[in-house]
């Protein structure tokens, strides 16, 4: 009787196994959709960060370029003063 629980148990065990098994070598369409669903979120997120950065280098850019401009606009009005 024990003998046939242990069976029992073992086998169940393995069973177990086996599904996690399957489980990790592909998973279920609920999760490739899910991994889908997040890889294209990333890639938004990436593209936004992206034009962030755009935006802040073309900030910098324009910023150089302003002082430059004042620092002639000093030395004009210096030569006039």
């Amino acid at each position: 009787m024990e003998t046939s629980k242990i069976i029992q148990k073992e086998k169940e065990r393995q069973e177990e196994l086996l599904k996690e098994i399957e489980f990790f070598q592909e998973p279920p369409a609920v999760h490739k959709q899910s991994l889908i669903n997040l890889k294209e979120y990333l890639e938004k997120v990436c593209s936004e960060i992206q034009q962030a950065c755009d935006f802040v280098k073309f900030g910098v850019k324009f910023e150089v370029e302003l002082k430059e401009d004042i620092k002639e606009l000093e030395l004009m009005i210096g030569r006039y003063i």
